[in-house]
């Protein structure tokens, strides 16, 4: 933010404040001061000013001018197109300006669906017994598969999807439906139409509006175009007339139905299953409520014959075992999926996943294994039923009151009718003079106007590349800095074109080079000539030994044009705990003014519903100081290891870089191919490197040798680099 001041020569009487005294003035001690007395925010600055100028009889004291930097990167179009806040953070924002108007209020939650109970403690057991596990040489484990543990797999397949023809590789495990919701959206792509339920979870429209699925939001009908919304009211039993329903690509579906809690038929199944054969639709199926029908409704979509051809399923322990702090869910996409062309869709999710994800918390894996144990079975029946019950007795306390409830009985929320009433009106009447929390149903589509639900308590995929040229081996439209060992592992800002996103990894992965702060304002001073924004990787910040930057935010200036991304991954071990953070400046601005951070706070409210509660904790740990030490303990034991595969190398003869700031060490084979060196490690030596060409065309020639390994392997493989290379 800029300041103009201008001091004129005006000289002013004794009888005026010595705070406006040319000699003495500050504009900003005196911005600080008037904001602070008066409340105002800056943009109301100059309406002060002006009232000063009035009392001074015109004279013009000073004038301000207040100019914040702007990027040049447009803001995502789409993002622009969302309708206010996500329903739930707004709820809660509600909630908060409630008990600013009543401090004293004991607010009672039946708004978001979050559950309230205990986990069982079968189930806490496996976590906390996974959890110390990872403190032993015998017990931890690091990344996993992207797509999940072969026995939670395997579990999951028998217990819901037993003699249905599942098999445990169609099923992707992750950290809940609403972050697959996002991924399957990426697989998809721009150009499909959706055809949602009305009313339905607000994660499915919000999620195609951002992919750029939809057109504008049309006021006069409360609906984006180029969605088709199924009407699913109490008239047609909570099941849309397909017959009216114009052909779309993916067809959302969720049963029971989130918020009505309706439950569809197998009958009603079979006839959207033909629906989506007729039309050649995929139906993504949620079925995160289906161990609370009670009936002889489907519990899942496997059930109808042909569905495997036509639909792929997404599903949560969330609401069956308290895991909505815990983050655990899964995916199931049939081998029979395909697309028009005949490739699986389940490929092309593997290959979103293994871009998109590093898998679920290893933690919550041993949680969600124990979920489906007979004991753990048990308890989450026992769980689900205490919440049934508490949905009886919503129940029972509207319909005396006269109200039209539908829902309760095979899902846990309940959906009430307030004819004619406006929902948002209903949820503030009822906040107000309750202090109890309910969601207003328009918040999930026009068709919930006038209900109230009550509860029981990366680049290449996103479209913005050309196509892979083989000669350069480069995709089109990316600018590739080239940085090599002449050039510091720097690149030459003069001869890149302007850029919208930079992204920079400081130290590098995978040459290990960490940019000096010399390096960094150069980088900081390029994209505000540029306008362009940083995404700034300082994963291996806490390696740095020297004076180099472990922020990009320890550069002036930065906070205008860089947000920072790091993880606890390699400071404490948690490949496989998952636990990261991003930093989004509230500096940081689009080209049109517009906060970058509102829009990702937008993003991972819609995409994302948060770390893992007992991650979070490990986090909160490490960051003590005990823990901090912990952690040092561990990077200089990693960093030992790099002492010992440099000090290899070096003795026979390679060119190597990086360690000193990170735990990679490029090791330079000139003439030889990548790929070619690997294969020959691998194949003469049984020890597994990394390509350098994987990095890049930069990293041809090169080949990356990791540090995270036992003392003992690492011995061991560099004693055979020696034979080798002798």
């Amino acid at each position: 933010m800029s300041i103009t001041q201008n001091l004129t020569a005006t000289s002013i009487s004794s009888s005026s404040s010595s705070f406006f005294a040319p000699s003495t003035f500050n504009s900003r001690l005196a911005c600080t001061r008037f904001l602070e007395y008066s409340g105002l925010c800056v943009g109301r600055v100059a309406v002060v000013v002006q009232s000063w100028k009035k009392a001074c009889n015109g004279n013009n004291i000073f004038s301000l001018r207040f100019e914040a930097y702007k990027t040049k990167v447009s803001r995502n179009g789409n993002i622009a197109k969302l309708q206010a806040g996500y329903l739930f953070p707004e709820i809660a924002r509600r909630r908060n300006a409630h008990l600013l108007k009543f401090p004293d209020a004991k607010i009672i939650s039946l708004g978001i669906g979050d559950t309230t109970e205990p986990i069982p403690e079968v189930i806490t057991s496996a976590m906390s017994k996974r959890s110390y596990a990872l403190s032993t040489l015998e017990g931890y484990s690091g990344y996993g598969a992207e797509q999940g543990e072969k026995p939670l797999r395997s579990a999951i397949a028998s217990t819901f999807y037993n003699d249905l023809g599942i098999d445990d590789d169609d099923i992707f495990v992750s950290d809940g439906a609403k972050c697959d919701i996002s991924r399957l959206q990426i697989v998809f792509g721009s150009n499909v139409k959706m055809a949602v339920q009305d009313p339905s979870y607000p994660a499915y429209v919000d999620s195609s509006v951002i992919m750029g699925q939809t057109g504008l939001y049309q006021k006069d009908v409360e609906k984006f175009a180029n969605i088709e919304y199924m009407r699913c009211t109490p008239e047609n039993g909570f099941f849309p007339d397909l017959s009216s329903i114009s052909r779309p690509d993916i067809i959302f579906f969720c049963s029971p139905n989130n918020p009505t809690g309706a439950a569809a038929t197998r009958e009603q199944l079979t006839q959207l299953v033909q629906f989506a054969k007729d039309n050649g639709s995929i139906i993504v199926y949620d079925s995160a409520y289906a161990m609370y029908i009670t009936g002889d409704n489907p519990r899942s979509i496997f059930e109808i014959p042909g569905a495997k051809e036509v639909a792929l399923e997404t599903s949560s322990f969330s609401k069956y075992a308290g895991f909505t702090g815990v983050r655990l869910g899964w995916t199931v996409v049939p081998k029979q999926l395909l697309f028009s062309d005949g490739f699986p869709v389940a490929k092309d999710f593997n290959r979103i996943v293994s871009t998109c994800f590093n898998g679920a918390s290893n933690i919550s894996q041993a949680g969600g294994l124990a979920c489906l144990s007979p004991d753990g079975l048990k308890a989450m029946r026992d769980v689900i039923g205490f919440y049934k019950e508490n949905t009886d007795i919503i129940v029972e306390t509207f319909d005396s009151l006269g109200f039209k409830v539908y829902g309760g009985e095979n899902a846990p929320y309940v959906w009430v009718y307030f004819p004619g009433r406006s929902s948002w009106d209903v949820f503030g009447e009822i906040l107000e003079k309750t202090h109890v929390v309910t969601t207003p149903g328009s918040g999930f589509g026009p068709g919930g106007e006038g209900f109230v639900r009550a509860y029981v308590d990366s680049s290449v995929i996103m479209g913005q590349t050309g196509l892979y040229q083989k000669d350069v081996e480069k995709f089109a439209n990316i600018e590739y800095m080239r940085c090599t060992p002449e050039n510091g592992f720097f690149p030459d800002l003069s001869s890149i074109s302007r850029p919208d996103i930079i992204f920079f990894c400081s130290p590098n992965n995978p040459t290990g080079a960490a940019a000096t702060r010399e390096q960094l304002t150069q980088l900081v001073q390029f994209a505000k000539d540029n306008g362009s924004i940083i995404v700034y990787d300082s994963a291996y910040a806490m390696y740095i030994t020297g004076d180099n930057p472990r922020s990009i935010f320890e550069i002036p200036g930065a906070k205008e044009v860089a947000l920072e991304t790091s993880s606890f991954s390699k400071y404490a071990g948690f490949t496989g705990v998952r636990l990261g953070w991003t930093v989004v400046p509230k500096q940081l601005l689009f080209s049109d003014g517009f906060p970058v951070a509102k829009d990702f706070n937008r993003i991972v409210s819609t995409c994302f519903n948060g770390a893992s509660n007992i991650s979070q904790a490990g986090g909160l740990a490490c960051l003590s100081p005990d823990g901090l030490k912990a952690m040092r303990d561990v990077i200089g034991f990693y960093k030992e290891n790099t002492d010992i595969i440099v000090e290899t190398f070096d003795s026979l003869g390679f060119k190597v870089y990086g360690g000193e700031n990170a735990p990679y060490v490029w090791v330079y084979f000139p003439g030889r191919s990548s790929w070619d060196v690997f294969g020959e490690i691998l194949e003469k030596t049984h020890v597994v490197t990394t390509p350098g060409s994987g990095f890049g065309p930069g990293g041809e020639g090169f080949v990356r040798v990791s540090a995270f390994g036992h003392r003992e392997n690492v011995l061991e493989a560099c004693r055979r680099f020696r034979q080798l290379y002798k």
